[in-house]
């Protein structure tokens, strides 16, 4: 039975290591009191200029922030899967037509997404999303292809000054190698 609709009284499960808000001077988007991080988006409407290539989402309210810290929480991984899917967008074509997209249909297919990043955090280390990966939120070199691009930054541009520096919101830097390559 999903988390959210359990019996108060009835046995809790195992806490779980994943990702929750780390957002202490509280400005960003989601407001949420514990902000458990969802699966990213993965598909052909993911924009990184606009944020979903860089920021992470809150399972409960979809909005956005930055940081995250690995912490236990109370529902496991598959609760949070079935909680989130399916996971569908509202889309509309070019001729006005919206349309719903299915982006996860499973909780299977949100676990394989999740799990792998979950196999790598460390309880109480801070982490950023980067264009399809995770990452430990400290400074030095950042070198990786990902889903847009490749990257090879002299630091984390999360950590930059100002925060969001100008390279994450940049769309010259994010559509720099798809351009030239098609």
């Amino acid at each position: 039975m999903p988390f959210w609709k359990r019996n108060p009284d009835e046995q809790r499960p195992s806490r779980t290591l994943w990702l929750i808000k780390d957002d202490p001077d509280g400005k960003w988007y989601c407001q949420c009191p514990q902000g458990i991080v969802n699966a990213p988006h993965h598909d052909e409407h993911t924009y990184p200029t606009g944020g979903t290539g860089w920021l992470f989402t809150c399972v409960r309210c979809r909005k956005a922030f930055m940081f995250a810290k690995a912490a236990l929480i109370q529902p496991s991984l598959m609760d949070l899967a079935a909680r989130d899917t399916p996971r569908t967008r509202k889309v509309m074509d070019k001729h006005g037509n919206v349309r719903e997209h299915v982006l996860l249909a499973t909780a299977a297919e949100w676990l394989a997404r999740v799990e792998p990043m979950a196999a790598e955090l460390r309880e109480g280390r801070r982490y950023v999303f980067f264009d399809g990966r995770l990452l430990e939120a400290i400074h030095g070199p950042v070198k990786f292809k990902g889903l847009w691009r490749s990257h090879d930054l002299a630091d984390l541009p999360h950590l930059s000054d100002p925060p969001l520096g100008d390279l994450l919101t940049d769309p010259d830097y994010w559509l720099a190698e798809r351009e030239s390559s098609g």
